[in-house]
């Protein structure tokens, strides 16, 4: 029926649920650890990747100073004057 497809469980249906698929039913909200890490290692990975960019754009800015500033600006989504 409409009803039992249409309404939200309620709290004892939740907990139900919960527990068959193996989660702890007394949490609202749960990350498992395994996925905390790998999302922390995946941060770390891009930070790595940034501070490269960093130094490759610094290198390139300081070699075209003209051009890095159009894209600076074109990145930061701003017209040239005149436009």
């Amino acid at each position: 029926t409409a009803g039992s497809h249409g309404s939200p469980l309620g709290a004892d249906e939740i907990k139900l649920v919960k527990q068959f698929f193996g989660f702890d039913p007394e949490k609202s909200f749960n990350v498992p650890d395994e996925v905390i890490k790998y999302y922390h290692e995946k941060g770390a990975k891009g930070e790595g990747k940034e501070e490269k960019w960093n130094k490759l754009f610094a290198d390139y800015k300081a070699k075209y100073p003209e051009l890095a500033a159009e894209y600076e600006a074109a990145f930061k989504g701003e017209l040239p004057a005149g436009w």
